[in-house]
């Protein structure tokens, strides 16, 4: 039983890293490029970063295959691919930045090679024998086994369970302290801030310009007059009312225009 546990560890454990190396290569925004090394240290933080997205999901891919002892090679694509395009969308809600990509090589594509790379590499070393971890576990709850061996094997696997077990605590400690920044609250905040000026820019208000602070909205500029900074704030309410309230990035606006 421990082998099949280790089994399946060794073969998750190789498609993170297969799909990590595509990442690098078409320098997808999974890990920080500024601090990129020559000693593998960023192939490791962008596999980390993979992790803590694609493990839950295909762990939960592997339990459906040991309980329904699903061997074929198309599942395990199918499953690669489908978590791939679940990361794309995640990556864009977030508003990655794909732009150090190469040109001749679109985010869907470069997602869909590691998530197939990824499932085609966990069939081979592990998919293809799904089911063996189940059948143990059976050999032990009828009897099969004799006393001792079963104990043994039970201590062995809930020992390897932990293990497990402990692995997304690990990585959530790792994303915590080691995470690059901006972290995405930030990064989020300036892409609100830089859609606000466009749009305040589009509504004919250049001088206008919007800094998000502790989630108030604060509307900053120099008017002619109290008038015109009234009217102005008025119509920055109107264009920024999409970005105002719950679910939203500012709770309020504030008026901080100022005038002579």
């Amino acid at each position: 039983m421990p082998q099949s546990v280790w089994t399946i560890v060794s073969g998750l454990v190789l498609a993170v890293l297969a799909a990590a190396l595509v990442a690098e290569i078409t320098h997808l925004p999974l890990a920080d490029w500024r601090s990129a090394g020559t000693d593998g240290s960023h192939l490791l933080r962008t596999a980390l970063s993979l992790s803590l997205f694609a493990v839950p999901g295909a762990l939960l891919a592997i339990i459906l295959a040991e309980w329904a002892n699903l061997r074929s090679w198309g599942y395990w694509l199918f499953c690669g691919l489908l978590l791939a395009v679940l990361g794309l969308g995640l990556l864009i809600s977030n508003g990655a930045d794909f732009d150090g990509m190469p040109s001749i090589v679109s985010p869907m594509a470069a997602l869909s090679a590691m998530g197939l790379l990824a499932g085609l590499v966990y069939w081979y070393f592990t998919g293809q024998h799904s089911g063996s971890l189940a059948s143990e576990l059976a050999s032990l709850s009828d009897g099969s086994l004799n006393r001792p061996a079963a104990m043994r094997r039970c201590r062995l696997c809930t020992l390897a369970s932990l293990l497990i077990g402990l692995m997304p605590l690990a990585l959530i400690g790792w994303y915590a302290i080691y995470h690059p920044e901006p972290n995405i609250a930030a990064s989020l905040t300036v892409r609100a801030e830089t859609d606000a000026a466009r749009m305040l820019n589009d509504a004919g208000l250049p001088w206008v310009t919007l800094h998000i602070d502790d989630q108030i909205g604060h509307v900053t500029g120099r008017a002619a007059d109290a008038a015109s900074a009234k009217a102005a704030y008025a119509k920055a309410s109107q264009v920024l009312e999409p970005m105002t309230g719950f679910p939203a990035m500012m709770a309020d606006l504030q008026n901080d225009i100022k005038v002579p």
